[in-house]
């Protein structure tokens, strides 16, 4: 009973609506990033790269928004939790390919602090 009762109400749209990041905010997040404006991007997007309720595209940004701002670490373990989440699995080539940017970009990054 309380199914169709939530079904009349609106309440599991809302509910299924609220599951990964919204595509506005995605794309909000995107044109932040293109701007080189990391902060608006990363605040657009960090609700959808929690553990346990973590969104692919949107932690791969987070991902590319950390190696920017020089938090490899950051970056790299947030590559290696999602490439352990089932939402992961569709984009295992471009963890990797994130993961090898950040790397080569702290090796760098190590090497000019020298």
């Amino acid at each position: 009973m309380s199914l169709v009762h939530n079904a009349s109400c609106g309440l599991l749209a809302s509910r299924s609506s609220r599951r990964g990041c919204p595509d506005d905010a995605l794309i909000l997040a995107q044109a932040f990033y293109l701007q080189a404006n990391y902060y608006e991007a990363e605040r657009s997007i960090a609700p959808y790269c929690l553990a346990g309720a973590m969104d692919a595209e949107a932690a791969l940004l987070m991902a590319s928004v950390l190696r920017r701002t020089g938090r490899f670490s950051q970056a790299l373990a947030l590559l290696d939790e999602l490439a352990l989440l089932d939402c992961g699995l569709p984009w295992l080539e471009e963890i990797e390919r994130e993961r090898k940017l950040s790397r080569l970009q702290k090796v760098r990054s190590h090497a000019d602090s020298l």
